[in-house]
């Protein structure tokens, strides 16, 4: 069985509502998923002046991702820029 293509989330909604999801499951293709481990993390503590922290939180929020992860980035594209 295929999975329709819905005209609403009450559509959809109904449609899950009879049917049995593992009857899809039976019809699929299953892949094996590799994870890679990532290098640890380090906590690093530093300071930085307070209007520039809120600067950051306001672009991370803007960005729709935690501050830190922004600040890791910034800093990934400042050693990429450094190697050049």
């Amino acid at each position: 069985m295929r999975i329709p293509k819905f005209k609403s989330i009450k559509e959809e909604a109904k449609f899950w509502d009879t049917h049995d999801i593992t009857s899809l499951l039976e019809d699929m293709d299953i892949e094996e998923i590799k994870f890679v481990r990532k290098e640890p993390l380090t906590t690093l503590s530093f300071r930085i002046e307070k209007d520039k922290v809120e600067r950051l939180k306001k672009i991370a929020r803007d960005l729709n991702m935690p501050y830190t992860v922004l600040i890791r980035k910034i800093i990934d594209e400042a050693l990429a820029h450094a190697k050049k």
